[in-house]
């Protein structure tokens, strides 16, 4: 139903629009937006023909049009709602070290952000280990160690270890996404020199049991990829609001399922319900696909679970099943 008091309101941490979406519906007007994924703002525009500005810190407030709402999906775990609560005070029991990947066979180096569960350096325990794609992203964005790290003093997993793999900043959707044979190398990458590279340097379990892949969104399509393809080295992986759209990769994933045996791997996937398609896709979009990926999965007797939840596109949403994504593989034993 339209609301005859109209109101002009801003977009912050814009993701894909699901803010705009339900308010537009309503019959107010998106007066400004913010986003800091150039991809996101890119299909912010063709969804609503308002590009949003970049980084919410460098922005001048009084540019900002007067407006009677403010949505803003607030994706930073101390001060959400949907995080811990602890703000300022939330203080980091685990450690962060900095690696560098020298790759040969991207022909690149790859920066690593490594997230140690507190005492780590004080115990002999080995640890599993979890691949966090879009890891900068991920980090500074998702904010996901904190996360862990809560978890973990809270006791409500059990102590991992967390590998975030930073995105090449040359072009790293080409190679998790668009270009076939950068996708290709990628995937080798994680398993013939990642893999072995972490299993060196840390105490890790050594088994593909103990290893998952953690993506979202573009991510999301190289994590479950790898994790079919390589069940040996990973079974575990999470996905969340995957793309899939432009045919090939739809179309590989889904042969991929069909034409190899059942893999003894978990996967859980979701996917907002207000993920939105872009205008120039066909009919089907981020939330068909994935739930003809997920009915397929099931068909074939792989270990599914997650599934629709009432969320948008972006971090906003992503960060708020976390919780339940950690538990699910690492419950803290009893």
């Amino acid at each position: 139903m339209k609301n005859r008091f109209l109101m002009k309101f801003v977009d912050l941490f814009a993701g894909l629009g699901g803010f705009h979406v339900a308010l537009n519906e309503l019959g107010h007007e998106c007066v400004f937006a913010c986003e800091i994924e150039t991809f996101l703002r890119d299909h912010y525009e063709k969804n609503f023909k308002i590009y949003p500005e970049g980084d919410i810190t460098k922005l001048n407030i009084n540019n900002i049009p007067k407006h009677e709402i403010l949505c803003a999906g607030f994706p930073c775990q101390p001060f959400s709602k949907a995080g811990n609560g602890k703000g300022f005070s939330h203080k980091l029991a685990g450690k962060i070290e900095n690696k560098k990947l020298e790759s040969q066979i991207m022909s690149s180096d790859r920066k690593l952000t490594i997230y140690l569960p507190p005492d780590y350096h004080q115990s002999k325990d080995f640890y599993p280990v979890s691949y966090v794609h879009m890891g900068k992203l991920a980090r500074e964005v998702g904010q996901i160690h904190l996360r862990v790290d809560q978890l973990v003093q809270e006791r409500k997993i059990r102590p991992i270890i967390l590998v975030m793999i930073d995105e090449n900043p040359q072009g790293f959707y080409n190679e998790i996404f668009w270009n076939t044979e950068s996708v290709d190398k990628y995937s080798l990458m994680l398993v013939k020199e990642l893999v072995p590279f972490i299993d060196e340097h840390y105490r890790t379990i050594q088994e593909s049991e103990s290893r998952m892949n953690f993506g979202t969104s573009f991510s999301g399509y190289i994590s479950l990829l790898t994790t079919i393809q390589h069940s040996n080295i990973f079974s575990r992986v999470s996905c969340q609001s995957s793309v899939y759209w432009a045919g090939e990769r739809e179309k590989r994933i889904k042969d991929l399922i069909a034409q190899t045996s059942t893999k003894s791997i978990e996967i859980y996937m979701d996917w907002g319900r207000y993920d939105l398609k872009r205008k120039d896709m066909d009919v089907k979009g981020i939330r068909e696909r994935n739930q003809q990926i997920y009915n397929q999965l099931r068909k074939k007797d792989y270990s599914v679970s997650g599934g629709e939840i009432n969320a948008g596109f972006g971090w906003s949403s992503w960060v708020n099943q976390f919780d339940d994504i950690l538990k699910l593989f690492y419950p803290y034993p009893i």
